[in-house]
């Protein structure tokens, strides 16, 4: 909303230039600016446990779709409070965790829109009076069923299953036995057994074959799932496997009895991590690549460290 008369006074507004803001109306009368004001409201993508999320009905404002809870933040609330009262008052439900996704303009009606997803306990929905109807709803299902995309409902509702990929990717491999075959002969891969040898010798050769299609795989992930998707599951896979991937690496350690210097400890550990990220990714984009084949290593037991020959030829060098 552009101020044309001082809400405090009535006078009629001047406009005055206000630095980076540009022409700004300005009372005369109470020498202070009027910038333009916008509504600010939250909506909230509530999932239970069992991966459904809770969609309502209000006619007002669409007989078609259906939407999430929302609702405007009141003064002195903040969005966090705001988010877990219209979830209370709407559908009667308390929320065990609530996170900030981002912040969404809503041109149709000039509003700032702060969407959190949430957690909940699933339970029976207590609707208020103006709510003409809720229910649990899958949430792959739950994305046909609201605005199409270019709505916030939609932004929210993909961004959970996009964030869900990484989420069941870390599940799987958590059963996976980090470099428990490592240092055994193997006829399909390469052995190498010196730590220093396998990053000397073979790590030049492993990032020209890694590099082509990393940069492959980054450029079609940007433009199908975006930059802050791939950091969400960089994030989520890196957070979730350090600790494993790195106990499991000292382990193997004292199995091989490698008592080489360990200063490339954590440069195994990272190149471990940032492959099963780029797995990850390729998971969401739902293909299957040259990190998918890392991943089936990693499954054997082993560590890839380089590639013997051309590649998609040849095999890989592992520990």
């Amino acid at each position: 909303m552009r101020f044309k008369f001082c809400p405090k006074c009535g006078e009629r507004l001047t406009l005055k230039p206000m630095g980076d803001d540009g022409d700004t109306p300005f009372c005369e009368k109470c020498g202070k600016p009027w910038f333009d004001m916008f509504s600010s409201a939250v909506i909230t993508l509530v999932v239970n446990e069992y991966g459904e999320a809770a969609l309502l009905k209000q006619n007002y404002m669409s007989e078609k779709y259906m939407v999430l809870v929302s609702g405007f933040i009141k003064p002195g609330e903040t969005a966090e409070e705001t988010a877990r009262r219209e979830v209370h008052e709407e559908i009667g439900i308390e929320l065990t965790d609530n996170r900030l996704v981002g912040t969404y303009w809503f041109a149709k009606k000039d509003m700032m829109m702060i969407g959190f997803i949430a957690r909940a306990k699933k339970a029976e929905l207590r609707l208020s009076g103006e709510v003409d109807e809720a229910r649990w709803v899958p949430v792959e299902d739950a994305i046909n069923l609201v605005h199409p995309e270019g709505s916030v409902s939609y932004a929210l509702l993909d961004e959970y299953l996009k964030r869900s990929v990484s989420e069941k990717f870390v599940e799987d491999i958590r059963e996976i036995k980090w470099f428990e075959n490592s240092g055994t002969p193997t006829e399909k891969y390469l052995l190498v057994r010196s730590v220093y040898d396998a990053y000397d010798n073979w790590n030049a050769k492993y990032l020209s074959v890694w590099e082509p299609q990393i940069y492959f795989l980054e450029e079609l992930a940007e433009k199908i799932i975006g930059d802050d998707t791939i950091d969400d599951i960089f994030e989520t896979v890196s957070a979730a496997l350090d600790s494993d991937i790195w106990r499991e690496w000292q382990l193997f350690r004292e199995r091989a009895g490698l008592n080489e210097e360990n200063t490339l400890d954590e440069e195994i550990a990272d190149m471990a991590k940032r492959d099963l990220c780029w797995a990850a990714v390729e998971k969401a984009l739902n293909i299957t690549g040259f990190f998918t084949e890392l991943l089936d290593i990693y499954r054997g037991g082993y560590f890839p460290c380089g590639w013997d020959g051309e590649y998609p030829n040849g095999r890989a060098a592992v520990m």
